[in-house]
């Protein structure tokens, strides 16, 4: 995946895999080089978020996905200087998997 600002390229994220389930470690790299825009920290979290039926939803759009997103997990690191950089996050084991029902997902 290429990160980038306004059309300029940050960094590519390369990621071992692409779908995982709860308990997996979810391992990435992130090069920087070739980057056209220096990048001096990076955070990455887990997170999920709800999707109410309009209908259903008490209170504007925004709001909702405020109160319906959580982070689960994050990783911070400065990264000045450096061409790549390494990262683990472990989804939470207790999480629960997808659902959906007549007001949501």
């Amino acid at each position: 995946f290429n990160l980038s600002l306004n059309g300029q390229r940050v960094a590519l994220l390369r990621l071992a895999k692409t779908t995982f389930r709860l308990g997996d470690t979810v391992r990435g790299m992130l090069d920087f080089a070739n980057a056209a825009l220096s990048c001096y920290h990076v955070s990455i979290g887990l997170e999920t978020v709800e999707t109410i039926v309009p209908g259903h939803a008490r209170g504007n759009a925004h709001n909702v996905e405020r109160i319906t997103r959580r982070r689960h997990t994050e990783w911070h690191a400065h990264c000045h200087s450096l061409s790549k950089l390494g990262f683990a996050l472990v989804v939470p084991p207790e999480l629960s998997p997808d659902f959906e029902t007549s007001t949501g997902k």
